[in-house]
């Protein structure tokens, strides 16, 4: 089982606490109680990601579970990476399905991240963006630390 810590800045996460599917009274506005879960809970545990033996294949991918993120676990290139599953460009989510086999693509504008979750190209990025091919390269996903363990 792969293990995934997230270690992103917490201060723009908008969790929430749910019983039963329903939203717990006053907790998604409750800034103190959001920022202790944040600081005892989420920022000091691994969170069980999924099964590497799931990710063997290139372009193998699979969401990881985190309650507030979200994060995919991507094999590019025989290596497995956990990046933050929404593009860049229009915060489109990149892998829409659980599970499966396909390259990082966003469905939305094209945009394609390579190893590391560096984007590695853009349609019409140079007209459309001002993006020269050395700024594609400093624009990246989020990644995340991953543990193996087993």
């Amino acid at each position: 089982m792969a293990w995934v810590r997230l270690e992103l800045d917490t201060k723009s996460r908008n969790w929430q606490m749910t019983f039963d599917g329903a939203t717990a009274p006053g907790l998604e506005t409750n800034q103190y109680l959001t920022d202790v879960y944040d600081r005892n809970i989420f920022e000091k545990n691994w969170w069980p990601s999924g099964w590497a033996l799931n990710l063997q294949t290139n372009n193998d991918f699979q969401q990881a579970m985190h309650p507030s993120t979200d994060v995919i676990l991507q094999n590019i290139d025989g290596k497995i990476f956990a990046l933050s599953n929404i593009c860049r460009h229009r915060k489109a989510q990149i892998q829409t399905t659980p599970t499966g086999n396909r390259p990082l693509i966003c469905p939305y504008h094209s945009w394609r991240y390579g190893d590391g979750g560096k984007l590695i190209s853009a349609p019409d990025a140079e007209a459309s963006f001002d993006l020269t091919k050395d700024k594609i390269g400093e624009i990246a996903l989020d990644s995340f630390a991953l543990k193996y363990l087993g």
